[in-house]
């Protein structure tokens, strides 16, 4: 091994003296290489870049979260109403009129039971 100025001559050396000079040694020579050679790094493949896509789902059906709010309004109902005779919450009801949620199939014929005028698929 190369000198270490920690390690005494003639002394067993501790464990952690060794390791540091060790440590030592190999910054140095990380500090003294400037040139590395053309094929030092593999190329790697790089990933495909997909572009964002819209955080609000679309509907899965043909009713439209503005279609319901519009059939709702006719009948002079309110989310906190229409929640009560849905068994849903009344951000339930919110979120599927801002198209935050996709619409189930259960869901579209539920409220078209509550909803005269929402057409149901």
């Amino acid at each position: 091994m190369e000198f270490c100025p920690l390690a005494q001559s003639g002394r067993p050396t501790p464990k952690y003296v060794k390791f540091y000079c060790r440590i030592q040694h190999l910054w140095n020579a990380a500090i003294t290489i400037r040139e590395f050679p053309e094929d030092w790094q593999a190329e790697t493949p790089k990933k495909e870049i997909r572009p964002r896509t819209n955080r609000k789902s679309t509907p899965a059906y043909s009713v439209t979260g503005a279609m319901i709010k519009q059939a709702r309004l006719r009948q002079g109902i309110s989310q906190r109403q229409l929640s009560t005779l849905l068994h849903k919450s009344q951000s339930w009801i919110r979120d599927i009129e801002l198209e935050r949620y996709k619409i189930k199939p259960k869901d579209v014929q539920l409220l078209a039971s509550v909803l005269v005028d929402l057409p149901h698929s």
